[in-house]
């Protein structure tokens, strides 16, 4: 969201259309964009989760030996290399499909604590990140990589592990600044936990609890992938 930040003070943003901005959406880009360029946020924002992401993928390992047993955690050498920890890839049905399949944590470098999810048929167990498929429509013989918004029929998804907003708006008190009010365009598709007030590993139990039902319901079955349990 940060980016999307730096591109409303510009006027610009890149994932929605040109809009008319109201004066406090103006006054908003502009704290958004200080926010964002200010060494302190920064530096706030990947101190914060570094254990944060951790702690997630964690919780992530232990529930999928037993929901997903299929899913394996690979670090494959690619590039553009995928942050270890992140790529997981299922094997079963190479030898009938010549597909694997992997599913893949991408964390947002800027908003800290934001993750989206890419799903991908490869030809090769070591090749992760591929261009978009021939059809864009899910199937479980395509070779290239999806976003997960495609097997949901939106635009984008993505989780957030913790509330950014909120961490903004105290830094920007530091400043003198009034807390920022985000337009309702901004993150139209974004999983929220029931409470940011829990500790970090009830949200993280909630986040992965949401992205295996995800998987169940929408992307498994497009793929043919069989979950037993």
């Amino acid at each position: 969201m940060i980016r999307i930040w730096a591109e409303l003070a510009k006027g610009i943003p890149s994932e929605f259309p040109r809009l008319h901005r109201t004066p406090e959406q103006v006054q908003w880009g502009k704290w958004a964009l200080l926010f964002s360029t200010h060494p302190i946020g920064k530096n706030f924002e990947a101190l914060h989760m570094s254990n944060g992401r951790k702690q997630f993928l964690r919780v992530l390992r232990e529930t999928w030996k037993t929901e997903f047993p299929f899913l394996k955690s690979v670090d494959i050498n690619e590039t553009p290399k995928i942050a270890k920890g992140c790529n997981f890839r299922c094997d079963d049905y190479f030898t009938t499909r010549g597909v694997y399949y992997f599913i893949t944590f991408d964390f947002s470098q800027r908003r800290q604590g934001e993750f989206s999810l890419g799903v991908t048929g490869s030809d090769s167990a070591e090749k992760s990140v591929l261009d978009l498929p021939d059809s864009y429509v899910p199937s479980p013989t395509n070779v290239g990589s999806y976003s997960v918004a495609v097997f949901l029929n939106c635009q984008s998804f993505r989780w957030d592990l913790v509330d950014v907003n909120a961490r903004t708006d105290a830094i920007l008190a530091s400043f003198g600044a009034p807390p920022i009010t985000a337009p309702g365009y901004v993150s139209p598709n974004t999983w929220r936990p029931s409470s940011y007030a829990m500790p970090f590993r009830k949200i993280a139990d909630e986040a992965v609890r949401d992205v295996s039902d995800k998987l169940r319901r929408f992307v498994f079955p497009k793929l043919e992938i069989a979950v037993t349990n």
